[in-house]
């Protein structure tokens, strides 16, 4: 009888990891398909927290412009060098408003985008 319980709680965790991988492409096609692949210019660089730095950064999208705001986990030396400078940006196509800033590779990852060697440098 005890074997019979651990191959049932067995199938039941792969049936749960099986959903769970499936939501996850569902969720990424989802993104791709409504996402549009822009620019942004980070304008501001300020002191969230001790160690969190808010990135501003402006884009615009169907000759409207935007802003957002990106928390970083870094007080890198090169976040003082990059205002003014350009970065891939993911908007959402449905809400414009919505946007998320791409500098770092776990960025692209999220988005299954490759991080392009041009950005290498924010890793150095």
């Amino acid at each position: 009888m005890n074997k019979y319980i651990i191959y049932i709680v067995l199938l039941v965790l792969l049936v749960v990891i099986g959903i769970q991988a499936l939501i996850k492409t569902r969720d990424r096609e989802v993104v791709r398909n409504q996402s549009i692949i822009g620019e942004a210019i980070i304008t501001d660089v300020s002191i969230a927290s001790s160690y969190r730095r808010a990135l501003t950064y402006q884009y615009v999208f169907d000759g409207r412009q935007y802003k957002g705001e990106k928390l970083v986990n870094s007080s890198g030396g090169f976040l003082s060098s990059i205002v003014g400078k350009s970065f891939p940006l993911v908007i959402n196509g449905d809400n414009p408003e919505k946007s998320e800033l791409l500098i770092f590779r776990k960025d692209f990852s999220d988005f299954d985008l490759d991080f392009p060697d041009s950005l290498k440098w924010v890793e150095e």
